[in-house]
């Protein structure tokens, strides 16, 4: 038996379903995903999504034969070169419309309506199968697939599915022939679906009941309790709750490493590996210790976000918005939340526990409702733990005690440039503490001594305690700068990316081509820690970047639609968005804007851009870009008022491709011996037109990919909003004038300056000092369509 931690399967589910109704990067679907969505695996709970997915393969795999297994399958068809265990990019495109058809996957439909109960369905495929079926030694057997024969391949091609297909000669294809007989044993009612499906996987990937989760509330002391009192929040102490013990998340990680592991058999156990919501809200009894375990959103007590008492409340909402959605035992969740008295002392901590008071009342929601520790415990399902090579860490002192304090509490003793940074801390403003802090730091290293008396302080110590007090006073640039400053780093950083990468979106940290560094796989903590490190020079920078990455993940955990047709995120230009930066905002402004913002504040920030580009591309990109002078139009668009180069500013910041644009130029590539996005000498901005159609389907995400990282690194972003809208007109162009074709290399910058040139020349708009290119971006997308179709009139070619 395998023990799987419930939020790997959540994870599992939810990246299952983000890759629907695709199959991978290279694959628009596949037929296999039958046995996924349907029997016998049952991965898949939204039905919506299951129907998304059959469909989607039978639009573009289905045949009078069977399903093809993925486009361009060259797999036994007369055109393969089967000598060779690979494929040509370039003859890729010779399999399209002559791919074999696999009987098989009409098993899998044929099972999949009778599983719903849809008799007329299988019946269709029931009689599908029995015609393809093949006589041998006088029984009737399903091929393994249907191939077109040489003197029909060409016709197959002009007129997909009009020739005859011959069987292969491996016959029977026992899984073929195993699955018919099943769908054969179901139909005629000699076996149930219980009995094809004994683990009961279509009921239970997702429970059909609503789950009650128990909101348990431990405060830290006595003090803490008659605090949260006076604002309703009901709290036990942790000698209130014993025998009952409380672990932290990663003492629960630490404690998960030992299962499995025997010294005998060389086996080490399990890896380290982060627990998050339906893990930390089960209950557990660990070598005979009866245990709760604190919200994984608690893991860090050195992490100044969770000192944002806004922040806070939505991440707790937010986890039990999770946790409903996702809890598959029939037994009570139990959430459990600590409040220490440092987080007591924090500006706008009543935030959280008018929060959690609600919750308790269940005036938030029906489903989460107050208990006390003994009741949850009696109410969950206890997960029962055995690890004699491991002892247990639980909580029993203090944890928000500041673990410095006492080294700076009698001021007329200390150093005197800790004197100067402390009284700084008390009379002047936080930019001002932190630049000080910043020149200091500049001039010292960590382990600088700043007193040589009974106990030595280091400069580490006095950046320890002014991080203490700064969360307290809610400072978060001087909060950011310490905690980068000391070298700290959160136990999540790889967690957003995961979920990014996950569904093919990559990651761009630091700055320019050179200095700059793509993510699009998962990569080992360390890893991401060493490149932070290298690409960000600034401490305040680095911090923003790892907190740019937590929100980025969990924004994509709570609202994937934002990211609808992204390719690619840079970090740099989301956080110019949130600072809602000019074209003569300073990098340093940047930074010292974003970074005097509460982490609950990018958060909304960053989902505010996310949607606000959002609500612009699902506007229509025909209403935008291309609108012709005279067409309906979005109202941003005709808006005489707009400030268009500033629109271009955003829009190139974050640039999404669509499917319809993404089918429209793949279909323009043959118009088009090479297209240039950027300098004609570079390689990285140059896209063979021939390779691509011949190796690349205009649906799968390669493709998107591919576009996406020729022109991922364009610059400055008003630049690259322009060349989109040129790529945008070009496929227009080619769609009108299907004979027009581009014999030299289209070089969108050499279209843009000819553009803007022809636009100058129409309206004399020429202004002193400013680039003919710069004057035309000022103008409406409408404008620079016209122009730069001009060009393309002007310079194409027609046969």
């Amino acid at each position: 038996m395998v023990h799987s931690v419930a939020d790997a399967i959540s994870l599992a589910r939810n990246t299952l379903a983000a890759l629907l109704p695709r199959e991978s990067l290279s694959k628009e679907t596949d037929s296999a995903l039958l046995s996924i969505i349907g029997y016998p695996a049952f991965a898949v709970t939204d039905k919506a999504l299951v129907t998304k997915t059959r469909d989607n393969i039978l639009a573009k795999l289905g045949g009078n034969y069977g399903c093809k297994r993925f486009l361009w399958d060259g797999h036994q068809t007369l055109l393969e070169e089967s000598s060779r265990l690979y494929y040509e990019h370039s003859e890729l495109a010779n399999f399209e419309h002559i791919e074999s058809e696999w009987p098989l996957f009409f098993c899998y439909l044929y099972i999949h309506a009778l599983f719903d109960g849809n008799e007329s369905t299988a019946r269709h495929y029931r009689s599908k199968l029995e015609s393809l079926m093949v006589e041998t030694d006088g029984k009737r057997l399903i091929p393994e697939l249907y191939y077109v024969a040489r003197e029909h391949i060409e016709l197959e091609k002009q007129k997909p599915r009009s020739q005859p297909r011959l069987p292969n000669e491996n016959v029977p294809l026992v899984w073929a022939q195993s699955l018919f007989y099943v769908g054969l044993l179901l139909d005629e009612g000699l076996v149930s679906r219980d009995d094809v499906d004994p683990l009961r996987m279509r009921r239970r990937s997702r429970q059909l009941t609503k789950t009650q989760i128990a909101l348990v509330v431990l405060a830290e002391n006595e003090s803490v309790k008659v605090r949260l009192a006076q604002f309703g929040v009901i709290a036990e102490t942790l000698q209130d709750i014993r025998p009952i013990n409380v672990v932290s998340a990663p003492s629960l990680v630490e404690t998960y490493r030992h299962v499995g592991a025997n010294r005998a058999l060389n086996l080490t156990g399990r890896p380290r590996r982060r627990l998050q919501s339906l893990a930390t809200s089960q209950t557990y009894e660990i070598n005979g210790k009866p245990c709760l375990c604190l919200s994984w959103i608690q893991s860090e007590y050195s992490d100044y976000r969770i000192y944002d008492a806004q922040l806070m409340a939505q991440n707790i909402e937010r986890e039990l918005r999770h946790i409903a959605t996702h809890w598959m035992n029939h037994e009570i969740a139990v959430f459990t939340w600590m409040v220490d008295e440092h987080f007591c002392n924090t500006h706008n901590a009543d935030v959280l526990f008018r929060t959690l008071r609600d919750l308790q009342l269940r005036t938030q929601s029906e489903q989460v409702g107050y208990a006390s520790a003994k009741l949850a415990i009696r109410a969950s399902r206890v997960n029962y733990l055995t690890v004699p090579d491991s002892s247990l860490t639980t909580l029993t002192k203090s944890s928000s005690i500041n673990p410095v304090g006492h080294l700076f509490s009698q001021r007329d003793q200390l150093d005197p440039r800790a004197q100067t940074l402390l009284e700084c801390l008390d009379i002047e403003s936080e930019l001002t503490c932190y630049r000080t802090l910043e020149v200091f730091l500049n001039q010292h290293s960590l382990d600088t001594l700043l007193d040589r008396g009974a106990q030595a302080v280091t400069v580490a110590d006095l950046v320890r305690h002014l991080y203490y007090r700064a969360q307290t006073r809610c400072y978060w640039l001087l909060s950011r700068f310490c905690y980068a400053s000391l070298g700290q780093f959160t136990l999540d950083l790889t967690d957003g990316l995961t979920m990014l990468v996950a569904r093919h979106i990559s990651v761009v940290i630091g700055k320019g081509k050179i200095n700059s560094m793509v993510i699009d796989s998962p990569i080992a903590y360390q890893d991401l820690v060493d490149s932070l490190n290298k690409l960000y020079f600034s401490p305040l920078e680095r911090a923003l970047a790892q907190e740019f990455l937590a929100v980025l993940g969990t924004t994509m955990r709570v609202e994937q639609r934002l990211f609808e047709g992204l390719r690619s995120v840079m970090v740099q230009n989301l956080m110019m968005l949130c600072a809602e930066a000019s074209d003569e905002t300073t990098e340093m402004d940047i930074l010292l804007t974003v970074g005097a913002m509460s982490p609950s504040r990018i958060l909304a920030k960053v989902r505010n851009v996310l949607d606000q580009q959002h609500r612009e591309f699902t506007r229509g990109l025909s209403g935008g870009f291309l609108a012709k002078e005279g067409e309906g139009t979005s109202s941003n668009l005709t808006a005489v008022d707009t400030d268009w180069f500033e629109w271009r500013v955003a829009r190139g910041s974050i640039t999404r491709l669509d499917e319809a644009l993404l089918n429209d130029l793949w279909q323009s590539l043959h118009s088009a011996r090479t297209l240039v996005f950027g300098d004609r000498g570079s390689q990285e901005y140059i896209l063979d037109c021939e390779r691509v159609r011949s190796s690349m389907t205009p649906g799968e995400v390669s493709f998107g990919n591919h576009i996406d990282q020729l022109t991922q690194q364009l610059h400055p972003t008003y630049y690259k909003s322009a060349v989109f809208e040129s790529l945008y007109a070009f496929t227009r162009f080619c769609k009108e004038n299907p004979k027009a074709r581009f014999t030299t290399p289209l070089v969108f910058s050499q279209v843009l300056e000819r553009a803007a040139k022809s636009f100058i020349w129409d309206s004399g708009a020429a202004e002193l000092g400013k680039r003919d290119l710069d004057v035309l971006l000022e103008q409406s997308p409408q404008v620079l369509l016209k122009y730069v179709t001009q060009v393309f009139e002007d310079i194409a070619d027609y046969f």
